[in-house]
């Protein structure tokens, strides 16, 4: 994910396949939400293997670049919901409208 358009991991769950929720499932053992719940560092790392899944890799090769990549890497790709919030409010990030 390119840092102008980073999204927050609740936008990136939004954008989940069936498809894809059986792969998490199948890499870690457990359906995201779940993850989400009781495992959280399994759950960043699940949804960073969707992306390097949507990047072209195959399951085990991006459950491997998941797994390889330090926790904070792993946060960071994903856009800190507490920055999203201040930029709604301060209106950055939004188009002027025509």
């Amino acid at each position: 994910m390119n840092e102008e358009k980073k999204i927050t991991a609740d936008e990136f769950i939004e954008s989940l396949t069936g498809f894809e929720e059986i792969a998490i499932a199948k890499a870690f053992g457990d359906e995201v939400f779940n993850l989400a719940q009781n495992k959280e560092t399994m759950f960043v790392r699940a949804l960073v293997f969707v992306h390097f899944k949507r990047e072209g890799s195959n399951d085990p090769e991006a459950k491997k670049q998941a797994l390889s990549m330090t926790l904070k890497a792993a946060q960071s790709m994903f856009a800190d919901e507490d920055d999203t919030a201040v930029q709604m409010e301060s209106g950055e990030g939004e188009t002027p409208a025509a």
